[in-house]
């Protein structure tokens, strides 16, 4: 173990880190539409929630998705919830006839 140096007092206490805000984030999730839904069942997030991320996903009209969002504490309380959900089309596009 490597000994301090002497200079520095030893009853100097260690801060505390401060809490992180974000309660829940999904940082950009890019799949096919069954895939995302199997994936929001695995989430520990609230379970209203899922069910409208389940519902959103239900009325994509593209064979795919991307997913954001971020779920963070107010500093004077409550929380700002962040969502998108956009369609992507993942393959090739239909062949024109």
């Amino acid at each position: 173990m490597i000994n301090p140096p002497s200079n520095i007092p030893s009853n100097i206490p260690i801060p505390v880190a401060p809490k992180n805000p974000v309660r829940f984030s999904i940082e950009g999730i890019v799949d096919k539409i069954p895939d995302l839904k199997k994936y929001v069942d695995t989430l520990e997030c609230d379970p209203d929630l899922k069910t409208f991320i389940q519902s959103e996903l239900d009325e994509m009209t593209s064979n795919a998705a991307e997913i954001h969002m971020h779920d963070v504490e107010r500093p004077g309380g409550g929380f700002n919830l962040h969502l998108t959900i956009s369609p992507v089309h993942l393959g090739a596009k239909p062949a024109v006839s």
